[in-house]
């Protein structure tokens, strides 16, 4: 969907050396890989189940379900020591991945920072005035730092869909 496509685009325009699609639907993954902008980027796709052949140090997980499978695992062996992972669900639905990321020694966010990004993106439409984003995490019991463009510096991404 929508999250998975902006999500390509965006890493691939921030500068992603590459991106390996991982998606349960073959068609949907190929889909996504189409999706990269003005970039040079390499993006390829991974049958699910598979393990990416690009190391990763960025793990997008864009997965509605609270467990982590066997054929998501093989997507996550793709991961270099000390990468990060990114999870969009958040507070106890990001619970399974957040132990497993530990259990491999990844680095894990949640999907907290980016829930208050699209309400401030939301505030500052609908107002026109700055969003109160120290306001905002707080209220969500963030510690992380205040967003803004983030450039992956030439990181290559492995994204489980």
């Amino acid at each position: 969907g929508g999250p998975r496509r902006s999500k390509v685009e965006t890493l691939a325009e921030a500068g992603a050396a590459s991106i390996a699609v991982v998606n349960r639907s073959a068609d949907r993954a190929t889909a996504l890989a189409s999706v990269r902008g003005s970039s040079a980027c390499r993006i390829e796709t991974v049958r699910w189940g598979a393990t990416p052949q690009v190391k990763a140090d960025l793990l997008v997980r864009a997965l509605a379900t609270e467990q982590v499978g066997p054929e998501e695992r093989a997507a996550w062996d793709a991961a270099i020591s000390g990468a990060t992972l990114i999870d969009l669900n958040y507070g106890p639905r990001a619970a399974e991945a957040r132990i497993e990321a530990q259990r491999r020694g990844l680095r894990f966010e949640d999907g907290l920072p980016l829930l208050m990004e699209q309400g401030a993106a939301s505030y500052e439409f609908w107002t026109g005035e700055r969003a109160p984003r120290a306001a905002m995490r707080e209220a969500l019991g963030g510690t992380w730092e205040d967003s803004g463009p983030h450039s992956t510096g030439g990181r290559r991404i492995s994204s489980t869909s």
